[in-house]
């Protein structure tokens, strides 16, 4: 399958050097049909993310930049969604990456599913660590929820995640 991928990015006010870091883990996916849509919600640290952007030498051909007033993250994924071209959407946090062959390996298993979560690897400060969905489903089941109640992957956050635009 080699549906597109649009990679969602909502950024307000975090770590330029940890956002420059994830828009290169994403620049070096080996899944080229791809793009970035990078929302910048209502910032107000005096920098231009097309500059941080632009600093990065992206190769990805659809990088798209969107600039709001601050309404939370939300509002701001809802905006990089309905500004998304690819069939597949795909959340990332400005402070995580990506492995390079993450989305082929969820891109596989979705041939016949609405969304497949991964893992991928956070960064909290100088600590890195591998998230792993398989946690946060034996939290869900805690509190008697099941791993298909959409309440419990928002809460939890699942990442990575892709999942069918339509």
């Amino acid at each position: 399958m080699n549906d597109k991928v649009s990679v969602i990015m909502p950024f307000y006010n975090g770590s330029i050097p940890l956002l420059q870091r994830a828009l290169k883990s994403v620049e070096e996916l080996h899944y080229k049909n791809k793009e970035i849509v990078l929302v910048d919600d209502g910032s107000d640290m005096g920098v231009s993310l097309v500059d941080v952007v632009s600093e990065c030498n992206l190769t990805t051909p659809n990088t798209v930049i969107v600039h709001t007033q601050n309404r939370g993250i939300a509002a701001a994924r809802n905006t990089a969604i309905s500004n998304a071209t690819g069939e597949w959407l795909m959340w990332l946090d400005c402070d995580d990456t990506l492995e390079v062959d993450c989305i082929g390996r969820l891109i596989n298993e979705a041939v016949n599913a609405l969304m497949v979560i991964g893992e991928c690897y956070v960064h909290e400060g100088i600590n890195t660590f591998l998230r792993k969905p398989a946690i946060f489903f034996s939290l869900a089941q805690d509190y008697g929820k099941t791993i298909f109640d959409p309440m419990m992957l928002n809460v939890f956050s699942l990442q990575p995640q892709i999942v069918r635009k339509s």
